[in-house]
């Protein structure tokens, strides 16, 4: 049975049961108390423990003793139709379970009848081993709380269930649909469930699952009886009015903070079910406002669209949602109020709603802006056969920014939805060739920097344009040249591009919806290659996280850039997590032209992760001519290098790596290439080119500091110099290049073994291992990495350090004494050290 997300509280469970202890897990109700419970179980009996499973539900029978029917049956039988009385129970059932060692596992504790407490009680102190949960401690009756307490012998251990990341809730929802979520539905789950195992399972389990190119998609909720009762229990504090209100809440999503009249809304928000500013309300418990609309019968939910629509009537600023709710009521709206509701949709980046607006009224609207609008949408959503003649007639038409706005989005379809970037070239050359005027034409040019790039054509220079005179062209200049310097230059040089793209984005709506989401990503790259990593970390994972909570076109883009830095962090396994869904939202959506990169990246991850026949298998899946782009050529060479270096030829690999690096650095993507140049010097220092590869990194060594310590490392590595590798594998800690700074730690603990520098040599090695495992990073491309310290071991070790006796440790983490003294034997081995008194000089070099 899979843990998703809960593999430590699993161990440190299973830990407990097996040196007999006693615990009480507790959580809210859905928190996942009865799947880790029964994972517990699974584990157990599978290491040969007898195990018995209570359902504290069970008591709900009103039979003393219901739920340990079947333990009393067969440890205390008796002959058929007698029934075996209360007190031989209370007195023999003990003993006898003690003494087959078994370990009890009762969910929902508070739930049994009051003679099974009592019998749990009886069991606690003749001291059989109890997993029990409930919601919390004050859930349980009196006796048992004392019990727990310790007031009548052994105190319970408590481990307190705190809501899943999103991360794993994802995880669980893609257990339960057999694949990846595609980003909608992976936004439904996440926003419905909010950390709640329970929720999560229940919403995939009650919509159909449709597994498609860009993942698991869902279909309509059927909500089944657990949704009916949380939801139920949510709204206990609430009236009919209120109720009534939230249904018209649930079909708008949101709406005036006055529909439904104010009492009704302000009852909602002080039951917590809407978040209310001056001007709007809209659903805070949205699994209530989908059940509630998930039960509302077709004609209601005309009904309900009816209301909303009149609620919202005359005013502007609504429009949008009030010609959706006539639409859907099946009232008449005409063809001006739809166009003006699309624009609206579309700034709001609906394209859904943008093509249930407008297809009604396509073919009696013969306009280029209709065209325009319908064709995006319609590419967007990845219908591009339909998308193409719109957008066709688009660029052909009269106004200017029309048909460059319709260029800009034949250049999306080809390159980037049909990943065919030769064609988007020449498809937007034709369309710029109709637009004399320089600075009306700066969009496609800037387009166009980005579909040679991915065509592998020459790049082109900056365009010579004026200086421009309005918001659009400064902010399409500002993209331009964030995203040249970003990839090529100066970070400084990206960040003030980016903060005048973002300027001028914010003085006008006319620029493409995906300028800003690139001047973002062009800040990130611009930090992360400046040595900024942690800064650029915390914005991009706040980015990603709230893509995943909306379905924001930009989640798998910032996914992919995640990944990126991550494997270049030595981070192997979040980096292969994060491809591998950049992968399926890329299939979903992408601006960016980012989806064979992102197999790519994830074949190399999946290959410094061991596996060269999986990364084989997803190389196999790209295009035929995506390595044009040299960003793909770039994974798949870190692919074929580690085939090469497996096979004991890290020589034909580093030449692997060189050569696409020098690639690179020609197409303008000198930050990728000579991070690329960099592995390739780590994989075979002492190649006959190394020097001249380093002549290479070094005259870029004064652009970054990162540039710059990536230079003096790989001098440190030529001249076989472990002082300098030492120092600087600690200045590669603090920019978060742990990979990079655990591989040098052992190279210098090699060469100072090698000089007789034993002392020196177990430090770095130590070094190496408190590194890896503290980060989880991976020392890339050693072929027998530090062995690392599990997580107890880890925590074992920091009390030992801190001078605490193993008893003290024993009593601090629930583990017997005999067992922290096992645990610091391997850590001892682990680390090279002889004992105690050398672990707190060992783990100091932590901080």
């Amino acid at each position: 049975m899979p843990t998703f997300g809960r593999d430590e509280e699993l161990q440190w469970l299973r830990t407990h049961a097996l040196e007999g202890r006693a615990v009480l897990v507790t959580g809210a109700a859905g928190v996942g108390r009865t799947h880790l419970l029964g994972a517990l179980a699974e584990q157990l009996a599978r290491a040969g423990a007898p195990v018995g499973r209570i359902s504290g539900g069970d008591g709900a029978s009103a039979v003393p003793f219901a739920p340990f029917a079947p333990l009393v049956v067969e440890h205390l039988p008796h002959p058929a139709g007698q029934q075996v009385p209360d007190l031989e129970v209370f007195g023999r059932l003990p003993g006898r379970l003690v003494a087959t060692g078994h370990v009890l596992v009762i969910d929902d504790l508070h739930l049994l009848d009051t003679a099974s407490q009592i019998l749990v009680a009886h069991l606690a102190r003749a001291g059989l081993t109890l997993v029990a949960s409930a919601p919390g401690r004050g859930t349980l009756p009196s006796a048992l709380r004392d019990e727990v307490d310790g007031a009548t012998g052994r105190r319970w251990s408590i481990l307190a269930l705190e809501s899943l990341t999103d991360d794993s809730v994802l995880a669980l929802a893609a257990e339960e649909a057999g694949d990846e979520l595609a980003a909608p539905a992976g936004a439904f789950v996440v926003t419905h469930a909010e950390g709640n195992p329970r929720v999560a399972t229940e919403l995939v389990r009650g919509c159909e699952v449709r597994l498609t190119s860009y993942g698991a998609e869902l279909g309509d909720l059927e909500v089944s009886p657990v949704l009916d009762e949380l939801v139920d229990a949510r709204l206990e504090q609430v009236g009919d009015e209120a109720r009534r209100a939230l249904d018209l809440l649930a079909t708008a999503g949101r709406a005036p903070r006055d529909l439904g009249g104010s009492a009704a809304v302000d009852e909602l928000a002080e039951a917590g079910l809407v978040e209310v500013d001056d001007t709007t309300v809209r659903p805070a418990d949205l699994l209530v406002a989908r059940v509630r609309r998930t039960r509302l019968t077709p004609r209601a939910r005309r009904a309900a669209a009816r209301d909303v629509a009149e609620a919202m009537a005359s005013r502007r600023e609504w429009s949008h949602v009030e010609c959706l709710m006539r639409q859907r009521a099946g009232l008449p709206v005409d063809a001006a109020r739809r166009l003006q509701a699309a624009e609206r949709a579309a700034a709001a980046h609906r394209p859904e709603d943008v093509v249930e607006l407008l297809r009604p009224v396509v073919d009696e609207v013969v306009s280029p802006h209709v065209d325009l609008m319908l064709g995006s949408a319609l590419s967007a959503l990845e219908h591009t056969d339909e998308a193409e003649p719109l957008l066709e007639r688009a660029a052909a038409g009269p106004e200017v920014p029309t048909r460059v706005r319709a260029g800009q989005e034949l250049g999306l379809l080809h390159a980037v939805r049909r990943m065919d970037p030769a064609a988007a070239v020449v498809r937007v050359e034709k369309v710029a060739d109709t637009v004399p005027d320089p600075e009306a034409r700066l969009p496609l040019e800037v387009d166009l920097v980005k579909w040679r790039l991915m065509a592998g054509q020459p790049p082109a220079a900056m365009p010579d344009v004026p200086d421009p005179s309005d918001d659009v062209a400064r902010a399409n200049t500002a993209l331009l040249g964030a995203m040249v310097a970003a990839l090529d230059g100066d970070p400084e040089e990206a960040r003030r591009e980016v903060a005048a793209g973002m300027a001028a984005a914010a003085r006008t709506d006319a620029v493409p919806a995906h300028t800003t989401d690139l001047l973002r990503l062009s800040a990130y790259l611009a930090d992360t290659f400046d040595g900024r990593l942690a800064e650029a970390e915390r914005r991009a994972q706040a980015l990603r996280r709230r893509a995943a909570r909306t379905a924001h076109p930009s989640l798998g883009m910032w996914e992919y850039a995640v990944a990126e830095m991550s494997l270049h962090a030595g981070q192997f396994r979040r980096a292969r997590v994060l491809a591998s869904r950049a992968v399926r939202h890329l299939a979903w959506r992408d601006f960016t032209g980012l989806r064979p990169s992102a197999t790519a990246l994830l074949a190399a991850a999946v290959a410094r992760q061991g596996r060269p026949s999986r990364a084989a298998a997803l190389l196999e899946e790209l295009p035929p001519d995506a390595t044009a782009d040299v960003k793909v050529a770039l994974h798949v060479a870190r692919v074929e290098a580690e085939q090469l270096a497996r096979t004991g030829d890290a020589t034909a690999g580093a030449d692997r790596l060189a050569e696409v690096a020098m690639r690179a650095i020609a197409e303008s993507h000198r930050h990728l290439g000579l991070l690329a140049l960099d592995e390739s010097l780590i994989l075979s220092p002492g190649h006959p080119r190394a020097p001249a590869r380093l002549e290479v990194l070094a005259s870029a060594e004064d652009l970054t500091p990162v540039l710059h310590l990536l230079t003096e490392r790989a001098r440190a590595l030529l001249a076989r110099d472990a002082d300098r590798l030492v120092s600087c594998a600690e200045q590669l800690l603090d920019l978060g290049l742990v990979g990079r700074a655990a591989h040098a730690f052992t190279a210098a603990s090699d060469l100072l073994q090698e000089s007789g520098r034993r002392d020196g040599s177990a430090r770095a090695h130590r070094r190496a291992v408190l590194l890896m495992t503290e980060t989880r990073g991976a020392a890339w491309p050693l072929p027998s990495p530090p062995p690392v310290l599990s997580a107890r071991e880890f925590d074992v070790a920091r009390l030992a350090a801190s001078r605490l006796r193993s008893k003290e440790i024993a009593e601090q983490v629930g583990l017997s004494v005999r067992t922290v003294d096992n645990h610091l034997a391997r850590v001892y081995r682990k680390l090279g050290i002889a004992g105690r008194d050398e672990l707190a000089e060992a783990l100091a070099d932590l901080s």
